[in-house]
């Protein structure tokens, strides 16, 4: 008897077990998600067709919601490839490494963009390559043999850095791993740190092993467990797998640009100041994908609300309007009246003898009435004391300070609307709608930010520009630029500006502020 009892419970157990175990939702969000004009995308991981999606904001649950992917929706993606480069590789490997690179290269569309980054104990990256032929170029004649040390975590570890804190990326950004698996065991970094350090990036990270001579099970055991830790990557083997290199990227890219996006209205998240946590509900056949993302209030777009047009009414409730109801004799006489009255206003302002011009309107600005722009020795080093004359500067996109602090403590920084001789012109890159003019004094700090408290407004529409988000300066050679502490920084190039550091800005650099990158031109009139 206790026996069958046993046997009982046990199978009760095993089918309880089974039932939880279908009944767990897969996870499958990234951490990133895109703010669009009208609409928010979330990004997960490739979903089967078929299934229910449910989007819900709290108990409401929300209607104008759609699933797709980065490929239909055409949204682009960042490819940050870390290629191993060491002395030891063979002839064959690297050629194995060029093709995987050069198949990415041709897959791509455009918007799509590709780094690349070498392996050792400092890590070595390209710019965003957006244009194939510089991409192909730059595989082709890439360094070869000049890489002594394979410190492969090391390298993973550092790449990840960038790929999470950058804003020159795009949003879906993936990590690719071009290697043989081996580490010369100089790295750091532990290949058991590496899976948490994965996981908390939410980055999808691809393993592509090329090692034709084959790989120890360890080593290959450490990268298969950095794949298993992302969200959506994984690990391929090609001569193991007797695949060609190319077929296996391919594979790779058509996980990467399967990444499922799923679409939100923005109307629908507005009406609320708070961030909002969305729950995001996938379900098909016996399973079920489930989480949750944070969306931040200030992400979200402004829409205004469309105005409906008014409902013209037929039959005994239409009512036909004034002029209708007046007879026609009396509508043309009325009309013929109007006409006299208005030649008679015309010809009397014709006759007009013409006023005397206005007298011209006082300064805003008292302080600024004292000066003249045009004066020589107005802004010299006497003009404002404390202030240093400086020369030479930094590269485009050098985060090497010209000079920190508030260096130019003795000069005047206008709240009111700049006028000068300096003129700026800044547009945002891709949204050429956005854009300002302004002019600047020489030696004169200027404040730019969202509203009236910066002397130029750049932006009074982006809630990610700070109310003085930062100043500008022409000492008469370069203009600077300087982040006075705001909330979401400020970069030039991509390079993030230290708060209350001057940096150069050379003539078509840009200029990122709030949420948009701008492209900054300027003359001397």
């Amino acid at each position: 008897m206790r026996k069958i009892t046993a046997i009982v419970l046990s199978l009760v157990l095993l089918f309880a077990l089974s039932v939880s175990a279908s009944a767990a939702a897969l996870t499958f969000l990234h951490k990133e998600y895109d703010a669009g004009s009208d609409s928010i995308y979330c990004y997960g991981n490739p979903l089967p067709a078929g299934g229910k999606l449910t989007v819900s904001a709290g108990s409401r649950v929300l209607e104008n919601v759609s699933l797709s992917t980065l490929e239909k929706e055409h949204i682009p993606v960042t490819v940050y490839c870390l290629v191993e480069c060491a002395t030891s590789l063979s002839d064959k490997t690297r050629q194995q490494q060029q093709d995987v690179l050069l198949t990415f290269s041709s897959l791509m569309q455009e918007g799509d963009s590709m780094v690349l980054a070498t392996l050792d104990g400092t890590l070595t990256e390209s710019k965003p390559m957006f244009d194939k032929e510089i991409r192909d170029t730059a595989i082709e004649t890439m360094s070869k043999g000049q890489v002594h040390h394979t410190n492969l975590y090391d390298g993973i570890s550092q790449a990840l850095v960038p790929l999470t804190t950058s804003t020159t990326y795009e949003t879906n950004r993936v990590l690719v791993i071009l290697c043989e698996g081996y580490d010369d065991g100089l790295s750091k970094v532990k290949p058991e740190e590496l899976p948490q350090q994965i996981r908390d990036s939410g980055i999808p990270v691809y393993t592509v092993v090329l090692s034709p001579f084959g790989i120890q099970d360890r080593d290959l055991a450490h990268l298969q467990s950095f794949a298993d830790a992302s969200m959506g990557g994984f690990l391929t083997y090609p001569d193991r797998e007797g695949i060609a290199p190319s077929v296996a990227a391919r594979q790779v890219w058509d996980s990467i640009k399967g990444v499922s996006a799923i679409r939100i209205g923005a109307e629908e998240l507005q009406g609320t100041d708070a961030d909002q946590q969305l729950l995001i509900r996938y379900e098909v056949a016996d399973t079920r994908y489930e989480d949750t993302i944070l969306i931040r209030a200030v992400d979200v777009p402004e829409i205004a609300p469309t105005e409906e047009a008014p409902t013209e009414t037929t039959g005994e409730g239409k009512k036909g309007s004034f002029f209708e109801d007046l007879p026609l004799p009396l509508l043309i006489g009325g009309g013929a009246a109007i006409l006299v009255v208005l030649f008679l206003i015309v010809f009397l302002a014709l006759r007009k003898k013409p006023a005397d011009p206005l007298p011209e309107p006082e300064p805003v600005n008292p302080i600024m009435s004292e000066y003249d722009p045009k004066d020589e020795n107005l802004f010299s080093a006497d003009s404002f004391p404390g202030t240093t004359p400086f020369e030479g500067g930094d590269s485009i996109g050098s985060t090497t300070p010209v000079f920190e602090g508030n260096s130019f403590d003795g000069g005047y920084a206008p709240t009111a609307p700049v006028t000068g001789s300096f003129h700026v012109h800044a547009v945002a890159i891709m949204h050429p709608e956005v854009s300002a003019d302004f002019y600047l004094i020489p030696n004169v700090e200027t404040t730019f930010g969202r509203t009236e408290k910066a002397a130029v407004v750049l932006n009074s529409g982006d809630k990610k520009l700070s109310s003085c988000h930062g100043c500008l300066f022409w000492d008469g050679k370069m203009l600077l630029v300087q982040d006075r502490n705001s909330t979401n920084g400020t970069a030039v190039n991509g390079e993030i500006c230290p708060p209350n550091v001057w940096l150069r800005l050379e003539n078509g650099a840009t200029l990122s502020a709030g949420q948009y990158e701008y492209r900054i031109t300027f003359d001397e009139t």
